[in-house]
């Protein structure tokens, strides 16, 4: 279903778990866009239990401003399939670590607790479980994948699915509390409905019928529209918040 973003009555109408979309312009290609610095508590959680070698490549700015960061989530969502794409080139361990570190800090700070809960890094994070969900993707058994993933401490499908995403260069899409809310009007994030996500998306291209679009540009201009006034407000209907 499709529902202009402006029509509250017809927003509010949906129940929990009816999918819904909004009605905005999805062939945009556009850069992510967040309207706050999440990124930077994210950084320093992460950079004081990490190696600095795992942060090679970052020009910090600790004071860095909303532009900034939205220059720093590009170049690390650039940079981590670089270095995809050079692990699979030559696989090793350390460049494995780095690129799941890479992708935690750019999921912002929601993602600190495998550096910060329970035992701490390292010892929250297996090598072998995450390189296992990796193979899964590049198998294409996104179920197995999510599930494995899922497996590390302190990670959830929230996280797992932004792995997924980098893994599968971009096809596999975010399931994470925004989407939840958005399409779903749901505030828990659950595996159990990332099936019905990605049938949405996929039945969203056909509908649409807009030339070479992906779930990738779907999900990036839902994610930059979720952050307007009418986004926000959309959000607060489907919760009932």
């Amino acid at each position: 279903m499709i529902i202009d973003d402006f029509n509250q009555q017809q927003i509010g109408d949906l129940r929990k778990g009816d999918i819904a979309f909004p009605n905005i312009e999805y062939g945009l290609v556009a850069n992510l866009n967040l309207p706050r610095t999440t990124i930077l508590p994210a950084y320093t959680v992460i950079s004081n239990r990490v190696g600095i070698e795992y942060l090679e490549g970052l020009e910090w700015n600790n004071h860095g401003d909303i532009e900034w960061q939205n220059q720093i989530l590009q170049h690390l969502y650039n940079e981590i399939f670089v270095m995809i794409s050079n692990f699979r080139e030559n696989s090793n361990n350390e460049l494995l670590t780095k690129i799941f570190i890479w992708i935690q800090l750019w999921g912002g700070n929601a993602g600190r607790g495998i550096f910060v809960r329970g035992n701490g890094w390292p010892q929250n994070f297996n090598l072998e479980t995450y390189l296992s969900g990796v193979r899964y993707i590049d198998n294409k058994q996104h179920d197995d994948a999510l599930a494995t993933i899922n497996q590390l401490n302190f990670i959830n499908t929230a996280f797992s699915t932004k792995h997924m995403h980098f893994w599968s260069n971009g096809n596999l899409p975010i399931y994470d509390s925004l989407i939840a809310a958005v399409i779903f009007g749901r505030r828990r994030v659950s595996a159990n409905n990332y099936n019905d996500y990605l049938s949405a998306l996929d039945n969203l291209i056909t509908t649409l019928t807009i030339p070479n679009l992906t779930r990738k540009m779907i999900e990036r201009n839902l994610f930059n529209w979720a952050s307007t006034d009418q986004g926000q407000t959309w959000r607060l209907i489907r919760t009932n918040e």
